[in-house]
């Protein structure tokens, strides 16, 4: 039994639980990124840790439908790329006024939170899967190490008075860009940890 790795899958279900949480409780009308992609996102991270779990799988008779699992979820999340660039920017060239500086930050804002979303899931995932493996000194001490600053980042949040914006004076956005903004450093942190984790094994 490795209790390091409970201690570390506490800590990230934690992290990704606080993170998630604090998303969707600062949802308001005026918001440009709705609460449906949080679920969105564990659909588009899902063939990425199946992908990565692949060679694990040994029997025949499981390879091949999961590799066909596998692809129809690859597809499904090129048709919600295309999707949402599709949205954000042909439909720029039907537009009376166009404000492209708007479209790109609509667009930038939006795989921001996508990716954060989708590394949190594969964290979680990567902390569940390596319950029963040995895990390295650097990748434990990097996972827990990023974890804690997030969880401090979204605490200060909520003890920081000055950090709350307004609904009514932040119509065109988020009620959390303090957290919302680091979510481009959250994304390269974990990303860091996982290409440690891939090249470790």
């Amino acid at each position: 039994m490795f209790k390091n790795n409970y201690i570390k899958l506490s800590i990230v279900s934690l992290t990704v639980s606080l993170s998630f949480l604090t998303f969707l409780s600062t949802r308001h009308k005026y918001s440009n990124i709705g609460s449906l992609i949080v679920p969105i996102s564990l659909i588009l991270m899902l063939p990425i840790f199946m992908h990565y779990k692949y060679k694990s799988v040994k029997k025949t008779k499981f390879k091949i439908p999961y590799l066909v699992v596998m692809v129809i979820l690859y597809i499904f999340n090129s048709f919600v790329f295309v999707s949402l660039i599709f949205e954000i920017f042909v439909t720029m060239a039907y537009a009376i006024e166009i404000d492209i500086f708007s479209k790109f930050n609509s667009f930038k804002d939006m795989f921001s939170v996508i990716l954060f979303m989708m590394a949190s899931w594969f964290i979680l995932f990567l902390s569940f899967d390596d319950l029963d493996k040995e895990e390295t000194k650097t990748n434990y001490i990097l996972t827990i190490f990023v974890s804690l600053i997030i969880v401090l980042i979204h605490i200060n949040f909520y003890i920081n008075p000055y950090l709350h914006s307004l609904v009514e004076y932040n119509i065109s956005g988020e009620n959390a860009s303090y957290i919302t903004q680091n979510y481009s450093y959250f994304t390269l942190m974990y990303t860091a940890i996982i290409i440690n984790k891939i090249r470790g094994n």
